[in-house]
């Protein structure tokens, strides 16, 4: 992450919300997370990012790729 920010969100217990989702349950990732960050950074176009911790991050990746 680098500044300056311009937006940031943190969101805990969204397992509930994500495992009701179909799309969610499509991806395979076995249990969803229960948290989320989101940032932004100044610029047009708007540059927003997010990222939530997964276990096996780095295999899941790769499977998604495959797929």
């Amino acid at each position: 992450m680098s500044g300056p920010l311009i937006g940031f969100t943190a969101i805990q217990g969204i397992r509930p919300w994500l495992t009701a989702l179909e799309s969610s349950r499509n991806l395979q990732i076995g249990i969803p997370p229960n948290q989320a960050y989101l940032w932004s950074l100044p610029g047009i176009p708007a540059r927003t990012y997010f990222a939530m911790p997964l276990a096996d991050a780095s295999n899941q990746f790769i499977r998604s790729l495959v797929v």
